[in-house]
């Protein structure tokens, strides 16, 4: 046993005519089992995925491979189907070593010395997905789930609100959950009633309230104002009335340094938390105009007093359609002080991301950092791409920091699940340096998401044999 994880949570753009946009990913976390030998209590499957009895299958062509213990895997599906489940260990050079289904969401499979387990699924019955970790050891416990977005709990009832009257030079009106990840953001009429309907994901057991943020707006996208307010649920309807507009304050963020090569700068902030963040305001600078300028980022004013979330990114857009992101996070704490984040501090930007295909079932990616990424950085490599039957197929990679991988091999009975050298790509290569249990990875580079946790990222998206 050892102490190791990984969590990582992926986004592909859309590159190319074989490109896709993936859904919000799965979720994969490596941790050292419990001290009580169980698997995660958060496994679930539907019936139709479970083999009768769970176990290990050999494969004679890696019989020969050193035994290594095994890893559970279970799978928490977020309420998403998931169909057609295999697991399957592979020795450090990709030969199949043992496969298996889980029983109930979950499995003990038996791994090789050096090895590395795959798991494969389909999700909503169409699109295919493989998530490789290398280098597993035996006590290891690796969970996947959940995929896409949080499935919405069951139908607790409809919340009305009614936002304060119009504020003043305000162009336009919002209003979110904080934390509720089936309420996006939506436009409001001021002083006028809107009512949706609100699901048990919304709704902590802790806390049975939802939370709620509107927004004013300016021309320029600049927040105004913002009133804030609760609604409580007690198993009926709810109604509430946000406060008046209390007059944003602004965390001014200065990006120092900024890499000559970058096309871009975007500062971002983050108000609340759960499973949806509310991303409340960015600001973009583009190369070649004016000089960059601090960022005026806005926050709520009067009595709020909670850390705030920012993120730093500078783009590159290269001439082929690749791109690369490098990004600073962290939190801010109340009065806001200004901020100044020295890009000088980013990881070493990735690039020349190949692909060679000589062997299409087993690709391999190989890629450059402009000096040595940190040891203690959690890798991940991801493939998307689309099949004859228009199906979109993922392969994400966890790998330690290297500057190559390749794939590895699956049983014969998930070959349809296999690439082929004529489809086109979308590849990325992404580096994090957080604690793996924090580490979240978010590879659309011209829109980050804003990490939960200070840290730093670097990643590299391109498109195999092109992106035009």
């Amino acid at each position: 046993m050892h102490p190791r994880a990984a969590l990582l949570a992926v986004g592909l753009a859309a590159c190319g005519s074989g490109g896709s946009t993936a859904p919000d990913a799965p979720i994969v976390t490596v941790d050292a089992a419990r001290p009580d030998g169980e698997v995660s209590p958060d496994g679930e499957l539907p019936p139709d995925a479970a083999a009768p009895d769970g176990t290990s299958t050999p494969d004679a062509a890696s019989s020969d491979a050193t035994p290594g213990g095994s890893v559970a895997v279970s799978l928490a599906t977020g309420g998403i189907p998931l169909t057609q489940v295999t697991l399957v260990s592979q020795t450090s050079d990709g030969a199949v070593y043992r496969s298996a289904s889980p029983v109930g969401g979950a499995a003990s499979l038996e791994i090789p010395t050096g090895g590395m387990v795959t798991v494969a699924f389909l999700v909503n019955g169409a699109d295919h997905y493989l998530w490789t970790v290398l280098g597993t050891q035996e006590g290891d416990q690796i969970v996947v789930g959940p995929v896409g977005r949080p499935a919405a709990g069951p139908n607790i009832g409809q919340v009305t609100v009614t936002a304060p009257a119009a504020f003043p030079g305000a162009i336009g009106h919002t209003i979110a959950g904080a934390t509720c990840p089936s309420l996006v953001r939506q436009a409001l009429v001021p002083a006028s009633p809107i009512s949706f309907p609100v699901d048990a994901a919304c709704i902590a057991a802790s806390s049975p309230s939802l939370d709620l943020i509107a927004a004013a707006v300016d021309a320029s996208g600049s927040t105004l104002a913002y009133s804030l307010g609760g609604a409580a649920f007690a198993g009926t309807d709810a109604a509430v009335t946000l406060p008046a507009w209390t007059a944003a304050r602004t965390l001014d963020v200065t990006a120092q340094n900024v890499p000559a090569a970058a096309t871009s700068v975007r500062a971002q902030i983050e108000l609340g938390s759960g499973t949806a963040p509310y991303a409340a305001e960015f600001q973009d600078w583009f190369a070649g105009g004016d000089p960059i300028s601090p960022f005026h980022l806005h926050l709520p004013g009067g009595s709020f007093q909670s850390a705030v979330s920012y993120v730093v990114t500078a783009s590159t857009q290269l001439p082929d359609g690749s791109q690369s992101g490098r990004t600073i996070s962290g939190t801010v704490a109340s009065p806001y002080a200004p901020l100044a984040v020295d890009l000088a501090a980013l990881l070493p930007a990735l690039g020349d991301v190949t692909m060679t295909t000589t062997e299409p079932a087993r690709p391999v990616v190989a890629w450059t950092a402009e000096s040595p990424l940190p040891g203690g950085a959690s890798g991940l490599v991801a493939l998307s791409w689309q099949d004859a039957q228009q199906r979109i197929h993922y392969w994400f990679i966890v790998v330690p920091v290297s500057s190559s991988v390749r794939a590895p091999a699956l049983p014969a009975g998930l070959s349809a699940w296999l690439p082929t050298a004529d489809r086109t790509f979308v590849v990325a290569v992404a580096f994090d340096t957080r604690a793996p249990a924090d580490g979240r990875f978010d590879l659309v580079v011209d829109a980050p998401a804003v990490p939960a946790s200070a840290g730093k990222t670097s990643r590299f998206l391109t498109c195999v044999p092109s992106c035009h």
